[in-house]
């Protein structure tokens, strides 16, 4: 295990944006800010106290393995999916190309892919048939 660390803040706000900003671990309002998080901010790699969670794929892509999404279905209850990686490094969550996270879609489920004009009220949403409606595909 090779353990990571953001060379730089920007860096950094790019990981905490794809990791962090989604995970149930960053409770924001109430705890704003992952525990992880801080510790890395306050030590360096070295230090014992490091988080182990930040962590390098074998490509060296860094990834979390305390990641947890708190996903909001469209009747807003929350549906935990756990980090499936903790062994595989290589898959990771991605938001989904077909609603780009937004979780919904308006064309109907029933329409060919093909096909870009239907007869419709055009106000209907329907659950992203890619992601099963989670806004967040993992690969």
């Amino acid at each position: 295990m090779k353990l990571y660390r953001p060379s730089n803040r920007t860096e950094g706000e790019v990981f905490v944006e794809s990791w962090c900003y989604r995970c149930s671990k960053d409770d924001f309002p109430n705890d704003p800010v992952c525990p992880i998080v801080i510790k890395t901010m306050a030590y360096e790699i070295d230090h014992p106290d490091y988080p182990k969670e930040w962590q390098l794929d074998d490509n060296g892509v860094p990834f979390c393995s305390a990641y947890e999404i708190l996903l909001y279905t469209l009747w807003g209850d929350a549906r935990r999916s756990a980090c499936p990686q903790t062994d595989e490094a290589s898959s990771r969550p991605y938001a989904c190309p077909v609603c780009n996270g937004q979780r919904i879609v308006s064309k109907p489920p029933w329409i060919a892919g093909d096909i870009n004009e239907w007869a419709g009220s055009g106000t209907d949403s329907y659950e992203c048939p890619t992601c099963n409606g989670t806004g967040i595909v993992w690969k």
